[in-house]
């Protein structure tokens, strides 16, 4: 907002108390999308905010629910089937990363 000094000349002055930013940074989806995320359509899991539709499983493409998802290097997947699959231990019928 603009204010005049007591000389005439415009000062710039701030409506809101020092102690509150002006503008706050909104959140980009971490999917492949990368669009702004928007507080009706958000999902936060691992620490981060997604679409909702948008928090899918990086193997299967599974939509998954907030909070649930296992997390490798930063990417969600499904817990029992792709997860452990892909990271669980060695064994008979449960994948592992050699398989």
């Amino acid at each position: 907002m603009l204010c005049c000094q007591t000389d005439g000349t415009p000062k710039q002055i701030s409506l809101l108390p020092k102690n509150q930013k002006a503008i706050r940074s909104v959140p980009k989806c971490l999917s492949k999308c990368d669009k702004t995320v928007y507080f009706a359509e958000k999902a936060s899991s691992l620490g981060k905010d997604w679409h909702k539709f948008c928090l899918k499983c990086e193997r299967c493409n599974k939509t998954l629910t907030p909070g649930g998802p296992a997390e490798h290097d930063g990417k969600p997947f499904c817990h029992k089937t792709c997860y452990a699959t892909l990271f669980g231990p060695k064994g008979v019928n449960t994948g592992g990363a050699g398989s």
